[in-house]
């Protein structure tokens, strides 16, 4: 059996390190005859890290494109300075345009904002932008039962406890965080969150 990357995975990696091994779940329907396909890489990774790291690690390219504003963004989340949270605004605004039509650059902003929003303690625009991120993933029709929604519906979890705003939908959150990891295969779903 091949297992193909995908930047759009129809499975899921997860190792038990009691028995070492690792299995793949499947987080889609699989049509008889398709190619079994897992990310090797973070699915979040800008362009040139994913292409980087396959290259190194793989032997082949990427090819899927990121715009220039997304790479800037996740430049401007990485260095950590006292004005990113400006010059995030300010790439908002310069590329309107862009954001408006590429879910792929919503994403990177809206990550960038929540990444932003954490380090400071704003837990408030963390749920808010989980929650955006949560739909533009939705709406990019990729796997409701990933890694990576995972960490989204965490994040909105434990930032609603931060915030005092326990609603309907952060305990509906917490709640697929473990349905999530039971399909994915983690070894302690069970796991209680915070």
């Amino acid at each position: 059996m091949a297992l193909n990357h995908s930047c759009l995975p129809n499975v899921a990696p997860s190792f038990d390190p009691r028995t070492r091994t690792l299995a793949f779940h499947a987080i889609t329907e699989i049509p008889r005859g398709h190619a079994v396909e897992c990310a090797y890489v973070d699915l979040l990774q800008t362009r040139k890290r994913r292409q980087s790291l396959l290259a190194a690690g793989f032997g082949f390219d990427c090819i899927c494109g990121r715009s220039l504003v997304m790479e800037q963004l996740m430049r401007v989340v990485n260095t950590k300075d006292r004005g990113a949270k400006q010059r995030v605004a300010r790439l908002k605004k310069e590329h309107e345009n862009v954001f408006n039509r590429s879910d792929e650059a919503q994403f990177a902003l809206y990550t960038a904002e929540m990444q932003l929003a954490r380090t400071q303690g704003d837990w408030v625009h963390v749920v808010e932008a989980a929650e955006r991120l949560l739909k533009i993933w939705a709406r990019s029709e990729l796997p409701a039962n990933y890694h990576t929604t995972e960490t989204l519906h965490l994040q909105l979890c434990l930032a609603a406890k931060q915030a005092g705003m326990m609603t309907e939908k952060a305990r509906a959150s917490a709640q697929q965080v473990a349905t999530i990891r039971r399909i994915c295969g983690y070894p302690h779903p069970e796991t209680p969150i915070g």
